[in-house]
């Protein structure tokens, strides 16, 4: 997920993935029924990518300077990090 203004199409196309962006007006006074239905949808999941950064940027690890030695790991610190923010408690429950 991302807002308007990121063209990252072409690299995530070459990892076998997509981006997702919210529908805009492109020039027209209103947008189409579906955009808008889309959009909503997008919006109820973003809440969770939201919280989930919220739960994310509690590690002071991340919140602070990280010394030069430290940058050939900072993917590895993100990645152990998030690995614990999902043994946390569920952030939604199941849509049925």
């Amino acid at each position: 997920m991302a807002d308007r203004g990121f063209f990252v199409d072409e690299a995530l196309a070459a990892k076998n993935a997509s981006v997702i962006i919210p529908a805009f007006n492109q020039g027209q006074k209103q947008m189409l029924a579906k955009s808008v239905e889309d959009s909503r949808q997008q919006s109820t999941l973003r809440i969770h990518v939201e919280r989930f950064n919220k739960r994310l940027k509690n590690f002071h690890i991340l919140s602070s300077k990280m010394p030069l030695v430290m940058v050939p790991h900072a993917d590895s610190v993100v990645t152990i990090c998030a690995a614990i923010c999902n043994m946390y408690p569920r952030l939604a429950r199941k849509s049925t």
